[in-house]
């Protein structure tokens, strides 16, 4: 008697995503798409910017990854682009198409409604910084998906539309491979000569205006602001560090955010780093304070991964991931004196920054690819057409 699973159609699947850096949905998006192929189901990407991290290992997985030449909504070329990708998607043998981010969706899911593939939408933050019309074209694509997803409660609770659309969203999380984050933690950080002497909070981030990494430079000025009533600095020994690990356009008011509270020789812009899991070794908290548009973060869980206690702030789905008091602390977005306060104690209490930290490592379980890439399996049999022959399964998709 064969195996259940050989009577169940495996659609080819289209990933559309911006482009394939490590981070974000870019990240996640491929590697779906490789966990996908290595379980033997024909995968196919297509991006906007052909690049990224993960660029190579994706083309080495789902073969050559299609760009999308569409640069601007109102582009002259646009339509014709969209035309060219449902053209695309009627010659080839792609059975389904999931778009991974908000332009993805437009574009993609345009494409696929006009080449009459079913598509997946995915809600990957809160949606605050999107202008009104791309909500509008947003909620029109979601309207005539065969699925929408979400990473996390928060997302999925801010979808504005979700009484239209609610028997059709999905909460998936992030994946997340303990192991082969331990392999790459054993390498030596390929900048270590960037890193100072001392007690080291990190942050892994884009440096956008809503991951408010400037808060985190207020945090730590705290720790070298001038009593009231006396003339010098606090002495510290060890002395307190922040690392940041990404680019993006706060960078230069970061530096002046540093300079205003006199702690540049204690931040240290890491820029783009790629060996992150190496990095988070030369640090003893994890520090991350969007002020708003969070889904589930990937900072946090490496965070966790490396066994670090985390200062969050309670946006999005950061309050899914930290256990407040037990993994590490929630503060409210852009309060920079309770971030403070609450590096203070990890700072001065190192078995209580070790017990957290190792609570959070033991949190893990339910990002690892086995338990996660069979919901995108169930998920993406359901929403394509079903084969002839082939039998259509229902999911029974939840995140744990």
């Amino acid at each position: 008697m064969g195996h259940p699973d050989q009577e169940i159609v495996t659609p080819t699947v289209l990933h559309i995503v911006y482009d394939l850096i490590r981070g974000g949905s870019e990240g996640q998006c491929a590697l779906t798409a490789i966990h996908l192929a290595r379980r033997g189901w024909s995968q196919r990407v297509a991006v906007f910017r052909r690049r990224g991290y993960f660029l190579e290992e994706v083309e080495r997985h789902c073969g050559r990854v299609h760009e999308i030449r569409i640069r601007h909504l109102l582009a002259s070329g646009t339509w014709k682009e969209v035309r060219r990708l449902a053209a695309w998607l009627r010659e080839s043998d792609v059975e389904i198409v999931h778009a991974w981010d908000m332009d993805a969706a437009i574009f993609g899911g345009l494409a696929a409604r006009l080449a009459g593939v079913p598509f997946v939408t995915s809600h990957r933050d809160t949606g605050d910084i999107y202008p009104w019309y791309k909500l509008l074209l947003r909620y029109l694509v979601d309207r005539n998906a065969a699925a929408v997803t979400a990473n996390c409660e928060a997302a999925r609770d801010a979808i504005r539309w979700k009484r239209r659309v609610g028997e059709r969203i999905h909460v998936i999380p992030n994946i997340f491979d303990v192991e082969e984050f331990d392999a790459q933690s054993r390498e030596i950080f390929s900048r270590r000569e960037c890193i100072p002497r001392g007690w080291n909070a990190v942050v892994v981030s884009r440096l956008d205006p809503e991951k408010d990494v400037e808060c985190a430079v207020e945090a730590l000025g705290r720790f070298y602001a001038i009593p009231a009533g006396r003339g010098q600095r606090l002495a510290l020994s060890p002395r307190v560090n922040l690392l940041v690990a990404g680019e993006g356009p706060q960078r230069s008011r970061l530096m002046t955010k540093a300079r205003e509270w006199a702690v540049t020789e204690h931040l240290v812009l890491l820029g783009e780093v790629h060996d992150v899991p190496a990095l988070l070794k030369e640090a003893q908290a994890g520090v991350l304070l969007p002020r708003a548009n969070e889904g589930l973060s990937n900072s946090i869980i490496e965070y966790m991964a490396a066994r670090l206690p985390v200062v969050a702030s309670d946006c999005g789905g950061n309050r899914e991931l930290v256990q407040h008091g037990e993994t590490g602390w929630l503060v409210p977005p852009r309060a920079p004196g309770a971030a403070y306060h609450f590096l203070k104690l990890l700072y001065t209490n190192r078995e209580l920054a070790r017990r957290m930290g190792e609570r959070g490592r033991s949190r893990l379980a339910r990002f690892h690819p086995e338990n996660v890439v069979p919901l995108f399996e169930r998920l993406y049999r359901s929403a394509a057409r079903p084969a002839e022959g082939g039998k259509r399964e229902e999911p029974a998709l939840s995140s744990g």
